[in-house]
């Protein structure tokens, strides 16, 4: 885990001498960044910051339609509240398919833990925050269409959608953790 103050130069493959600078201070303003995630250029760096997060939620709540995790790939962070289990089943029950294993291009929802989203708030990067930073800053912007949330925004959306549908069952698995 790294201070979020400092900026972070960290070898992906030492053998190879390849090194990615991910930097967590301030350089833009990430819901200026957000307008147009499809058309971001090439050298627009994504901060992980609490307020970037909180965007992130922000915007997927904007546009949220009524299952918007149907045949969708959901990675969740480390450190997530009760059983992971149930989070995955959560998602099984709306058609998608979550991991905790792989955070890959064909990721459409990366759900960060709120533990891990405290520890943001206190300037700590965990290092899977430190591996989507270097994702989402990575040649090419293979993660343009990724949605980030934070694991409160993802439990209340499902918590309103199961109320207008009257899914019982999947409220039922959610009760535990809200």
């Amino acid at each position: 885990m790294k201070n979020l103050k400092q900026n972070i130069a960290s070898p992906i493959h030492a053998e190879l001498g390849v090194y990615a600078k991910v930097c967590f201070a301030p350089i833009y303003k990430l819901p200026d960044i957000l307008k147009e995630t499809q058309n971001m250029e090439e050298n627009v760096i994504i901060e992980i910051t609490e307020n970037s997060l909180n965007a992130f939620s922000e915007k997927f709540l904007e546009k949220s339609k009524p299952n918007q995790f149907y045949d969708k790939n959901v990675f969740f962070t480390q450190k997530l509240r009760g059983s992971k289990y149930n989070q995955f089943q959560v998602i099984g029950n709306l058609g998608g398919i979550p991991t905790d294993s792989e955070f890959t291009s064909d990721t459409d929802f990366y759900i960060i833990s709120d533990f891990i989203f405290e520890e943001v708030k206190c300037g700590i990067i965990d290092t899977q925050l430190v591996e989507l930073g270097k994702k989402l800053n990575s040649k090419g912007k293979k993660h343009t269409k990724l949605k980030v949330l934070t694991e409160k925004v993802f439990l209340e959306h499902i918590h309103k959608r199961c109320l207008n549908i009257n899914d019982q069952v999947t409220l039922h698995l959610i009760s535990k953790l809200i």
